[in-house]
């Protein structure tokens, strides 16, 4: 059953797996900062804004089944 050694090697598991994943979020995480550009604008200043047309879920022309 479960006895005091197999519950600190689970615990240590977490530990470790917890760790892992803190290091691989910080790895992706510096990753993509370098390719990331912040850019801070003022009340005034004019900017172009992208707006892109919401997705549906429901697109008849990929599905045959569902098309008209």
């Amino acid at each position: 059953m479960l006895g005091p050694k197999m519950l600190q090697e689970m615990e240590e598991m977490v530990k470790r797996v917890r760790s892992n994943l803190k290091a691989a979020q910080g790895w992706q995480k510096s990753f993509i900062d370098r390719k990331r550009n912040f850019q801070e604008f003022q009340i005034g200043d004019h900017v172009y804004v992208r707006v892109r047309p919401k997705k549906s879920t429901l697109q008849w022309n990929d599905c045959a089944k569902l098309a008209p």
